[in-house]
Order: structure tokens, then C-alpha cells, then sequence
């Protein structure tokens, strides 16, 4: 697992403008962003085509250049890079938009979002992202260096996209699930400008700020932590922005985890309201599922620390956490065909008494497979 995720890693140089970084970024995985264009074109696109593509980024691509421009300049380079036209390139960074726009709100896709506290300062935030099982093996981490006022970033993420969640070496760390239940608009900022946004921020407080005041393209719970211990889950629509409440304190660990449904927004958006009852059910009831799986998880593993906070590894009980497949409504998904599935799961830990105050971030290709440490790009 550490090979291929050595072997799927970008690295980015010291110095590199946004575009250069986009252009190493298109140039190392070309063949995969360019499958990735193809299949999401005839997915969502249908016979549209290029001309449906630039159509549909106009707004998006509005609310990036207000709010994140630099991530249009490495939108640019992704496309020189991968050979693919600048509309293509910035199609690849609008997953949830494109959902959206086919009203499958996420097609039943299931990520799972933790995070510990240890009363020392000691977390770890973590997920699994799902994805559908055609975006399979474009699975990648983005090793960015610094570009002051920006600090150096490692996300994980698909091919073509500037990133699906990560940490920055600040100690500022996102992780995201989709609130398909929520309110959108296509004049919203997308999610993974969003991520990426927050990854510029030096500080909790900062990054907070930049998700309370940016308009969101669609219904999400961003999970961030800081340097200082900090940490929140913020459910964001096109409508509101909603702090959710802390979890409970188990043996001295704090524990928190989100799933697919809304805990605390009360805003309810259109396809929520075009599903049937059943299916309305039945997606609440998987998330739920998960959720409460997740939960128990944690709290066992934070029962059975001999010495409490202290003796708690935060890695293992994440990692096992999101590596769990034994429910009916699995935490971790195998690929099977197109369906969705756990594209890569992620956990950044810090604050756990290691040397540097730089967060630790692993990463895990194959569902249920073991994760793999990754380094910062070197300023």
C-alpha cells in the first residue's frame, strides 16, 4: 500500500506558481484525468458535450474567481498538463455541483467523517470517501508546497481534482461528506474549492471564518481542525451555515462523527423533496447505520485505553474505525463494478507529543487496505 501510494503522489516544486502546480499535477496523471473527463462527460454531460461542459462552469468558475482564483490558475495547468480543454479541467472539480445537477444527490454515496480529542490537544480527524466504483484507480495525494500567504498541503484526491480532503502543514485539517438533503445553488463556491480554501488557512479560526463566509454550492458537513486542539463540524448549504455540537467525552477522548444526514440544518433542499418516501428512508437509514457503527467503534476502543487519554493511540482507533466492513451498512466499501464504494479513506493526526508540530497524514487507496504515512512537499 505505501508503494502505490509513493508511486500515486505529486509532488510539487518549491517556488511553483498556482498553473505550474496544476500542470505537474495534469502531466503526472494524464491518463487518468483524461478517463476521468471522458466518463464524467458522458455520465452527466450526455451528447452536450465540451459545449454543455462550458456552459455549466460559467457560475462555479464566477464564485472561484472571487473567493479562490488561484485554484482557476491550477484548473489551467491541469488542463495543459492532462491535454484536456480548460472546461473539462474545471468539471473535474465539480463532483458534488454535477450531482447536483442530475438530482442524484450524491447517488447514494456513503462517506463517513470522525474525529478524537484527547484533553492534551492530541486528535485525529479522519473519513472514508465514497465515491462511484468507475473513478477507481485515479485515486492520488497532492503534495503542494507553500506559496506565501499559503501554507504547504497534502489532500488526497482523484485525478484532475485540486483536491478531495487533507491537511495542511500548519495543522489545519478538512475532511467533508455530502448533505444531499440540503439546499444548493450553482452560484455557490464547490466543494472542493471549499477544501482547498480552508487548506489555505493558517489557523482553526481562519479556516472557520472562510466557511461561514463563503456561499456553498451544496449541502455538506466540513469537518476542520486546528492546531490548538480546535475542532468543528459546520453543515453548509446554499441557505445556511450551522455549527453542529461536540460529541460526548469517553474515558477522556472526545469523540465526534457525521454521516449522510443532517444533524442540526433545518433547511431542506430540491432533491430531497423529488425522492420518494422509501428512498428518503432508506438513505437516512444507511447514514444513520453508519453513523452509529462508527460511534460505537470509538467508544469501545476508548473504554478499553488502560490509561485513558493518555494511552489512547488516536491512529489505530481511526484507522480501524474506517477500515470496519462487518456491518450490513459497511464504514468501508469494496469496489464492485460501477457502484459506489470507498474510494480512499484518510486520517491526519497531531498534537500527539511526535517532535513536530506538523500534522501526520496517512492515506489508504484500497478500501480496507492498511494506510500509508505521506510527507509535505519541502519548501
Amino acid at each position: 500500500m505505501a508503494a502505490l501510494v509513493a508511486e500515486r503522489t505529486v509532488v510539487t516544486p518549491p517556488g511553483a506558481t498556482p498553473f505550474e502546480v496544476g500542470r505537474c499535477h495534469g502531466a503526472a496523471l494524464r491518463a487518468e484525468a483524461t478517463r476521468l473527463a471522458r466518463r464524467q462527460s458522458e455520465e452527466f454531460l450526455g451528447a452536450g458535450g465540451e459545449a454543455a461542459a462550458a456552459l455549466f462552469v460559467v457560475p462555479f468558475e464566477a464564485a472561484m474567481r472571487e473567493h479562490t482564483p488561484w485554484l482557476l490558475e491550477e484548473a489551467r495547468g491541469i488542463s495543459e498538463g492532462a491535454g484536456l480543454s480548460y472546461a473539462s479541467a474545471l468539471c473535474l472539480q465539480l463532483l458534488d455541483e454535477l450531482w447536483e445537477e442530475k438530482q442524484r444527490g450524491g447517488g447514494g454515496l456513503g462517506c463517513t467523517v470522525l474525529s478524537l480529542t484527547a484533553a492534551s490537544g492530541a486528535r485525529a480527524t479522519g473519513q472514508t470517501m465514497d465515491l462511484e466504483g468507475w473513478r477507481d484507480g485515479s485515486q492520488a495525494v497532492l503534495a503542494i508546497a507553500g506559496s506565501d500567504p499559503r501554507p504547504p498541503v497534502l489532500v488526497a484526491t482523484s485525478a484532475g481534482c485540486v483536491g478531495l480532503c487533507g491537511a495542511n502543514s500548519a495543522g489545519v485539517a478538512c475532511c467533508v461528506n455530502n448533505l444531499w438533503q440540503l439546499p444548493s445553488q450553482s452560484a455557490g463556491l464547490p466543494v472542493a474549492a471549499v477544501v482547498r480554501g480552508i487548506l489555505a488557512c493558517c489557523s482553526f479560526a481562519d479556516a472557520a471564518a472562510f466557511v461561514r463566509a463563503v456561499p456553498h454550492a451544496s449541502g455538506q458537513a466540513y469537518a476542520i481542525s486546528g492546531s490548538g486542539g480546535e475542532q468543528a463540524v459546520f453543515e453548509t448549504c446554499a441557505a445556511a451555515v450551522v455549527q453542529v455540537p461536540g460529541g460526548p467525552r469517553v474515558n477522556g477522548l472526545e469523540l465526534a462523527v457525521h454521516a449522510n444526514h443532517v444533524e442540526q440544518c433545518a433547511e431542506r433542499g430540491d432533491i430531497a423533496l423529488a425522492l420518494s418516501a422509501e428512498a428518503l428512508a432508506r438513505r437516512e437509514r444507511n447514514s444513520r447505520s453508519r453513523r452509529e457503527r462508527c460511534a460505537q467503534l470509538l467508544r469501545g476502543h476508548a473504554e478499553a485505553a488502560a490509561e485513558g487519554a493518555a494511552g489512547a493511540d488516536l491512529l489505530a482507533i481511526a484507522t480501524d474505525a474506517l477500515s470496519d466492513e462487518a456491518a450490513e451498512d459497511p464504514i468501508c466499501r469494496r469496489v464492485v463494478g460501477d457502484a459506489p464504494a470507498t474510494f480512499l479513506s484518510l486520517v491526519v493526526v497531531s498534537g500527539d507529543g511526535a517532535e513536530s508540530a506538523v500534522p501526520r497524514v496517512h492515506v489508504a487507496f484500497v478500501a480496507g487496505g492498511a494506510f500509508a504515512e505521506c510527507a509535505f512537499a519541502a519548501e
